[in-house]
């Protein structure tokens, strides 16, 4: 995709150039989900069948066991960033949510003796018109 469109005009690559960063970090992200599902799925198998083994592979499986704990930990700490971000976006919007209805009032009073003042001042032209 990045090739066809390094042939096409200036205008349209400005265009595409953003999707296609959009393509490129999803590709990214898919790829990162698919190796960390990879090792979740083999580390989970670990820990599965460590426990019908010898006692070497017991060893192996307090490895896999720390190792699958230190994932879920990672995992938490992801989602408790995306929660901690979006409680703040959260707030922002109510920030801007309170200050657009605090603004609201003054700007409608402004405009209505705004409107007052050019009707007045209609009137008084027409009159000394006639």
């Amino acid at each position: 995709m990045e090739i066809e469109v390094q042939s096409l005009p200036l205008a349209v690559k400005t265009q595409l150039a953003p999707r296609i960063k959009t393509f490129k970090d999803e590709v990214r992200k898919f790829k990162t989900d698919l190796k960390t599902a990879k090792q979740t799925g083999t580390a989970d198998r670990d820990v599965l069948l460590a426990g019908s083994s010898s006692a070497r592979q017991g060893e192996t499986s307090i490895q896999v066991t720390d190792d699958v704990n230190e994932m879920h930990r990672e995992r938490l700490m992801r989602g408790n960033e995306k929660l901690q971000d979006g409680s703040r976006r959260l707030e922002e919007a109510q920030r801007i949510a309170l200050e657009t209805g605090n603004f609201i009032p003054t700007f409608l009073a402004i405009r209505h003796s705004s409107h007052n003042q050019t009707r007045i001042c209609r009137h008084q032209h027409s009159r000394n018109t006639q």
